[in-house]
């Protein structure tokens, strides 16, 4: 996602991915920035409402955290792993601004008209007021065991190819993938088999025994632009226009079977270029052998 807030802070400008690795989440953020001397720019990992204020967390140890109300932060620029009350484990590499909180939290019911309050346990990181380019990285464990936790903390199965305003992309040892979120495809792209794409593009390229899987997204769904943050069913229910989206990858590839439609290779060599006809932000997938 390239984020940009065009109506209540329009200087308020970040780009945000996800990956998604079997029971693994990697979120990154890059280019975070506004203007905003007021307020600090915060990054929610968990905001969890508890049915008893005793529901435990873990904050960097296996041990139950029981207290309420509870405070800790990480002021260094160091590595921290927690869970939330409902068994998802949170690891964080760089976690310098991390805060957690247990308190009773308060805000305006669905009405408007009455308060309603609730025990929570919350996780964030604070990024300072008027950030010019902050960023975060942290991985999400769905319903981990706090050991799990805790040593996947001390040896991450992931590592962070590249985080910026070009692309994110990131690498999973164990399932042999790689995953890239291409903001700009003017920007060449290193680390794997693609090489480049013609439009901003998510892609998951996957290593088998005689080749790669190669997955591909446009995530534009190409909807009407409007001039603030309507938007009617008619709007909504808009059918995505389909985009072709060319994928150039390192080395020469044929396809290990019957190419599906919508997909074509128009160029072979040193270089394969591949096309994909997207729509609708659906996934488009082929299987490539290399070329002898």
């Amino acid at each position: 996602m390239k984020l940009h807030d065009p109506v209540y802070d329009p200087t308020f400008r970040a780009e945000k991915s996800y990956f998604f690795f079997d029971n693994e989440v990697i979120a990154l953020g890059s280019g975070i920035r506004n203007d905003d001397g007021a307020n600090a720019t915060e990054t929610t990992l968990f905001q969890s409402m508890m049915n008893d204020p005793a529901m435990p967390i873990r904050v960097q140890s296996e041990q139950p955290v029981t207290e309420f109300p509870y405070r800790f932060e990480v002021t260094k620029d160091e590595k921290a792993w927690l869970m939330d009350p409902y068994g998802n484990g949170y690891v964080i590499p760089h976690a310098g601004g991390l805060r957690v909180e247990r308190k009773t939290q308060s805000s305006p019911d669905q009405s408007g008209k009455k308060t309603a309050s609730g025990a929570y346990s919350t996780a964030w990181i604070d990024h300072g007021a008027s950030p010019k380019d902050a960023g975060y990285e942290y991985a999400v464990l769905v319903q981990a065991a706090p050991g799990q936790v805790k040593q996947y903390a001390e040896a991450p199965s992931y590592e962070v190819l590249r985080k910026d305003s070009g692309a994110h992309i990131v690498k999973h040892r164990k399932q042999q993938a790689l995953g890239y979120v291409i903001f700009d495809e003017r920007t060449n792209i290193e680390g794997g088999v693609v090489r480049k794409t013609s439009r901003p593009s998510i892609i998951m390229e996957q290593e088998t025994g005689s080749g790669i899987v190669l997955s591909v997204a446009d995530p534009d769904l190409r909807l009407p632009k409007l001039p603030d943050q309507r938007m009617d069913d008619d709007v909504a229910l808009t059918a995505g226009t389909m985009e072709t989206v060319r994928v150039e990858l390192r080395g020469s590839w044929r396809p290990a079977q019957p190419l599906p439609g919508g997909i074509r290779i128009v160029s072979q060599g040193a270089m394969t270029a591949l096309e994909f006809d997207c729509s609708s932000g659906k996934t488009m997938e082929v299987a490539l052998t290399r070329a002898m």
